[in-house]
């Protein structure tokens, strides 16, 4: 394109509505439509603007062709509260020519509803002249023409490329009382992050309880490198109240004068329908902002600090089963079901699938446990240690009882192991014994001894109960001899 022709500047300011922003850098920018727009508040001239745009891989000035993209624009730069009211972007008129051109192609300008000259007296110069996006009446966008050797800021884009994987903003979870936080720069929906933080950290998207929690996450946001300007939280509109997700718990529409929680922007919400982020640069402190739930964003998590419980014990057909979290070899398991009077669990048919939800529905889900099985010396059985009894070899794979994953049998893997699979389908396969997990114990009517054959559990009456045999005993034959 000649470099003589006349230029397009870009600027957007809607003052009520919101964006889905990063930062690239120190940079804000913003995703959509798989397009990245970089904001730059630097003022320079349109060639120089070009120029800058073209350092970005695969970068070029804006292209505001698309309606949609120019309502979205708006939003981003509502909320980047710039310090700029017009911006370049990619477009241009040649030298005497009376006709704008987009630069990716040279296709004519065409949006002449937004298209405002200088007066109704303006009259086209030969020269270079160029034209600005701003605002009337602080809401309604407008291109404007102006001298293309004037300074202004400028918006760039380049093909949008997740540059993250996974990673937190800090080294570590930040802890604010009882509390972990962690920031993400991988940019989601709302829903995305919703699933990100239960999926990869079994966790929530992120909730707060009071002023204290968004203060210091909010100062975090600032602190990594690239820092960000914001991010999803877990409150949704939702039933006709802000809740967060995670707990249902209601967001108040009116910041406390007392407590200055929730830290809504305005002290009040000012929309009904979308989803929170919580932002940091707006104001002095980290605030509650409405936004579409379908902008692209990082994100954070929470999740709360708590110990796991040595076990967890219910009651299935009158027995007790008991789960141990405290993750042991098979053997050490073993010793501690005998010591607690039990065995390691048999699992039939009845009780398989309890034990299943006992394993994933509870607050801390375990996915592989020991259970009271053992192979035989010859390699050819799995038993049951309780009652030595021969754990059925059926082939129709694991929607049948037992739920074999394998029926030919290795030695090497002569302990029994559950696995849960797809939440709640339970699978048998044997595994190396020196290998530590949780495991299942049940209390059983019998004790037993400490050793076993082949993996079964001898059976013995309780001492209390040979104590009393012996006595018998020894009356029937001092009687019988007299």
């Amino acid at each position: 394109m000649d470099n003589s022709g006349t230029h397009f500047c870009l600027a957007f300011l809607y003052l009520t509505m919101y964006i889905n922003c990063m930062e690239d850098g120190h940079e804000p920018s913003f995703v959509y439509l798989k397009k990245e727009y970089i904001l730059l508040n630097y003022r320079v001239n349109w060639d120089e603007a070009q120029v800058i745009c073209e350092t970005y891989e695969n970068g070029s000035l804006a292209i505001t062709r698309n309606p949609a993209i120019r309502i979205f624009l708006a939003k981003c730069i509502e909320e980047s509260a710039p310090h700029a009211d017009s911006y370049w972007i990619g477009a241009e008129r040649p030298k005497n020519s009376k006709i704008f051109h987009w630069i990716d192609d040279g296709e004519e300008f065409k949006d002449t509803y937004y298209f405002v000259l200088h007066s109704v007296d303006y009259v086209q110069p030969d020269a270079r002249e160029c034209l600005c996006f701003s605002r009337e009446n602080h809401n309604e966008a407008l291109y404007f023409n102006i001298d293309c050797r004037l300074r202004h800021a400028l918006i760039c884009e380049r093909p949008y490329e997740n540059k993250y994987d996974g990673s937190m903003t800090t080294t570590d979870w930040i802890v604010v009382n009882d509390r972990r936080y962690g920031i993400f720069y991988d940019q989601r929906t709302w829903s995305e992050a919703v699933r990100d933080c239960q999926k990869n950290h079994k966790a929530g998207l992120a909730s707060f309880r009071n002023k204290n929690e968004t203060r210091i996450v909010g100062k975090y946001l600032l602190m990594g490198r690239p820092s960000l300007e914001n991010a999803w939280i877990g409150g949704r509109y939702k039933q006709n109240a802000w809740k967060f997700i995670s707990n249902d718990v209601i967001i108040s529409d009116h910041t406390d004068s007392n407590t200055l929680y929730p830290p809504w922007y305005l002290n009040r919400t000012t929309q009904r329908g979308g989803c929170l982020v919580l932002d940091r640069h707006i104001a002095n402190e980290a605030v509650f902002i409405e936004t579409s739930c379908n902008r692209r964003k990082s994100y954070i998590c929470s999740k709360s600090i708590s110990e796991t419980p040595d076990k967890l014990s219910r009651f299935i057909d009158k027995i007790e089963y008991t789960l141990y979290y405290t993750k042991q070899t098979w053997d050490e398991a073993f010793e501690t079901c005998l010591s607690q009077n039990g065995t390691l669990a048999k699992v039939t048919r009845e009780v398989i699938h309890s034990l299943v939800q006992m394993m994933g529905e509870e607050d801390y889900e375990v996915y592989h446990v020991w259970i009271g099985g053992r192979l035989d010396e010859r390699g050819m059985d799995f038993k049951w240690v309780e009652d030595n009894e021969i754990i059925t070899k059926q082939t129709g794979g694991i929607d049948y009882y037992p739920p074999w994953y394998d029926v030919e049998f290795n030695t090497k893997y002569p302990c029994l192991n559950m696995d849960r699979e797809n939440h709640n389908r339970p699978i048998f396969y044997g595994v190396d014994c020196s290998r530590a997990q949780e495991f299942i114990c049940e209390q059983s009517k019998y004790e037993y001894f400490t050793s076993y054959e082949y993996g079964s559990a001898q059976k013995r009456f309780p001492d209390n109960l040979v104590h009393y045999l012996n006595i018998l005993y020894f009356i029937y034959f001092t009687v019988w001899y007299v």
